[in-house]
């Protein structure tokens, strides 16, 4: 497509029947009009006259955008693809609701929870020490633990819930789309400038000029061929070098590039939703300030001495909200696990056992 001015340059006049490559060289040579170049090919929608003439912008239709895919070589399945994903009046659905809250529970939360701001990780953590007796973060959580406190959290609070995956699901779908969009449209441009062609509108219109319909006309030599007919000989043996989008379709997901500011403020929204139920129930407030107060000197699920005697150790496994008591796992030292004892303690008789464990026989004889 590299030969302009190979034909431009005839001088003897064209005999026969007008067909579509001798239309193009009477018009570049301004023997015609662009409305008689119009009239000629079906294909051509619109003449752009530039001088000289053969530099003339031409819009090719094709009618619809799946006839223009088809014609440029696509695959069926990258046509109906590009097609679906680029419509503006729909997203495509890379996953569908359940998908993503079962990926979402399977996965303990995934990259969702490394993207929460520091607000909505305050309050799922006071969700998590009302359902799970710990906070979710900032203490060590494994995955079967999270699973856990995901499942009473759709257990409780259901709406709140499935509306989180509902948000997670349409930006993640909205995400990927864009993605997708952004690389069909590169690799469908980037392919049709190897042939000095170009969209006017995607992906029905097609724009190139005079001199290069005439020089494709020249490459392949078909010069009693219709302009749509000359594009189906030719791009049938340039195959197109992209594709396979269709089939692949996780190379679209990007969590980096989900919209998070947008994410955590309805989520929060849902987030508070839950926090004031819990408050409509149950003291929260006061509960966390009891939480508060035996987390700051002793860790979850550490072990410890007990003060007044170092042959007993304590540790704690988590509390219970509605009883307002602590869990304490208790064993003597050089025991081995399975003679672990475990018991519930108020505030008051917890800061006893610690001082005065005599007070508390729960060791038999």
């Amino acid at each position: 497509m590299k030969l302009k001015g190979f034909f431009l340059e005839q001088e003897s006049e064209d005999r026969g029947p007008i067909d579509s490559f001798r239309a193009l060289r009477l018009f570049a040579r301004d023997k015609i009009s662009k409305w008689e170049l119009e009239a000629i090919d079906p294909l051509i929608y619109d003449v752009k006259v530039k001088k000289p003439n053969g530099e003339s912008e031409v819009i090719l239709d094709f009618g619809y955008d799946e006839e223009t895919l088809r014609v440029l070589g696509l695959s069926d399945d990258d046509n109906w693809f590009a097609r679906v994903v680029t419509n503006s009046y729909q997203t495509y659905e890379f996953t569908d609701w359940s998908s993503m809250k079962d990926n979402f529970i399977e996965g303990s939360g995934g990259y969702f929870l490394s993207k929460l701001d520091d607000e909505n990780k305050e309050k799922i953590d006071l969700i998590s020490i009302f359902l799970m007796g710990r906070p979710f973060f900032g203490e060590s959580i494994g995955d079967k633990e999270a699973r856990d406190f995901f499942n009473k959290f759709d257990e409780f609070f259901e709406s709140e819930f499935e509306q989180i995956i509902s948000e997670l699901t349409e930006e993640q779908n909205s995400q990927m789309s864009n993605s997708a969009e952004e690389e069909i449209n590169r690799d469908i441009d980037n392919y049709l400038s190897k042939f000095d062609l170009s969209f006017q509108s995607k992906f029905d219109r097609i724009k190139t000029t005079v001199s290069d319909l005439i020089n494709l006309y020249a490459v392949t030599g078909k010069y009693k061929l219709t302009i749509k007919e000359l594009f189906e000989y030719y791009f049938e043996r340039e195959a197109f070098d992209s594709g396979g989008w269709y089939e692949d379709t996780y190379r679209f997901e990007d969590s980096e590039k989900m919209d998070w500011s947008s994410l955590n403020y309805s989520i929060g929204r849902q987030l508070d939703s839950v926090v004031e139920k819990i408050e409509d129930k149950h003291n929260l407030t006061k509960f966390k300030e009891f939480y508060d107060k035996i987390t700051s000197k002793y860790k979850i699920n550490t072990w410890y001495d007990l003060p007044k005697d170092k042959d007993i150790l304590f540790n704690i496994s988590g509390f219970e909200p509605d009883e307002m008591k602590v869990n304490v796992q208790i064993k003597q030292r050089g025991l081995r696990n399975y003679n672990i004892l475990r018991h519930k303690f108020s505030e008051e008789n917890f800061l006893k056992f610690l001082h005065h464990p005599e007070l508390f026989p729960i060791w038999k004889d």
